[in-house]
């Protein structure tokens, strides 16, 4: 019996003996969350493989429920949170059914896109503060909202196949779910330009740079084993949940260096500066296929959300998480106040009309004035920014 056929045997066991299927008291959609306890810890599989683990409301609200009945009842001494499927760990939130939600809340005058966010951010910070070590499988697609409870959690895996981003300045939005948090508290300043560009990493380049805490291969079913391996544990503690990490780690981390990581000079220098219009000019001078590739990926992003993005890591870079997400709240608010916005146009040219041409407003960068800006980080009268307590 090889080692993968081993691991999945001995995970069957324990699902026949040791499970105890607890279905999250939301009823309608119970299937897009699957939430279990086996040998006393918590299992929670996004499961929308039809549309890569996308995190709508029903999922996000299932999570955070769940996340509190262990939380109160003790129960578990550690989560594991993963996808089905075998695609996607998460692909991102749903955007088309926030798209959806502003143009309702047009109609109606109400908050439900706004709201929509607040429950994100709520579950994204129950995850990061949460009573026992939480562990996020991240193989696959692992963007936007999946990204941010990836990186969230405690301990975030990354595979060979696990290709990461933050793709929100391509739809006109900000890196929100924490994403100004942790990108912009990477060192130097990889996280604005990942922040900027929405550029996709991979492998071990996402460990490589802090965006992992392990990296762990399918590798002989390493991945499966490891999860196994934690399942088994009798009584977790971080020590010991470290230790099992860092074990499939060392086996698996090669440690090469890739593209990325020799550019990682060249991205401090050119993205320190302290405009967009300046990065741009910067990479206009540099002749490399790097440059030549963040610099078309800038020139198709949103100018609006570009300077946005930009004014929000410089001043989440020295804020903690919950003040991050509450500035990502006021500033992605006033992203969705109305369908005429450029994160409805985004999402309609590339995922609706699937033209590729979003019609940003203004549509130059030196269009976006300060003052403009400026607007994006006022909050409303009218609504409520608390989103912990609601």
């Amino acid at each position: 019996m090889n080692s993968t056929t081993a691991a999945i045997g001995r995970l069957k066991h324990l699902h026949s003996h040791l499970t105890k299927l607890r279905l999250c008291t939301l009823a309608d959609g119970a299937h897009e969350l699957l939430c279990e306890e086996i040998n006393g810890k918590g299992i929670l599989t996004i499961n929308r493989p039809h549309a890569l683990n996308s995190i709508n409301e029903n999922v996000t609200l299932r999570m955070y429920k769940q996340l509190k009945v262990w939380q109160q009842e003790k129960s578990v001494s550690l989560v594991i949170i993963k996808g089905a499927g075998g695609k996607a760990f998460s692909a991102g939130g749903d955007i088309k059914g926030l798209v959806s939600l502003v143009e309702d809340d047009s109609r109606t005058g109400g908050s439900s896109a706004f709201q929509f966010l607040k429950d994100e951010f709520r579950t994204q910070y129950t995850i990061n503060t949460y009573n026992v070590p939480v562990i996020s499988l991240a193989d696959g697609y692992c963007m936007g909202g999946g990204c941010g409870t990836a990186v969230n959690s405690k301990y975030t895996i990354t595979t060979e196949r696990t290709t990461m981003a933050m793709p929100e300045t391509p739809i006109g939005f900000i890196p929100d779910n924490g994403g100004s948090y942790f990108l912009s508290h990477l060192p130097g300043n990889m996280g604005l330009y990942l922040g900027l560009t929405g550029d996709q990493i991979r492998g071990e380049d996402i460990y490589n740079i802090g965006l992992s805490t392990h990296h762990v291969t399918h590798k002989d079913g390493a991945l499966d084993r490891l999860e196994s391996d934690l399942i088994s544990l009798s009584q977790p503690t971080d020590d010991t949940v470290s230790e099992i990490l860092d074990l499939y780690h060392s086996k698996c981390y090669s440690g090469a260096t890739s593209s990325l990581c020799s550019n990682i000079p060249t991205i401090n220098r050119i993205f320190s500066k302290g405009r967009v219009e300046d990065i741009v000019r910067e990479l206009r001078l540099e002749e490399s296929d790097w440059a030549k590739h963040s610099l078309k990926l800038l020139l198709s992003n949103s100018p609006l959300a570009l300077k946005l993005t930009h004014r929000l890591f410089r001043l989440t870079r020295r804020l903690n998480l919950y003040d991050s997400l509450s500035l990502e709240l006021t500033v992605g608010g006033n992203m969705l106040a109305l369908p005429t916005t450029d994160f409805c146009k985004g999402v309609r040219a590339l995922f609706v009309e699937k033209t590729g041409k979003p019609q940003w407003s203004p549509s130059n960068i030196k269009d976006v004035t300060e003052e403009e800006v400026s607007r994006y980080f006022t909050q409303s009268n009218h609504l409520n920014y608390e989103f912990l307590n609601q």
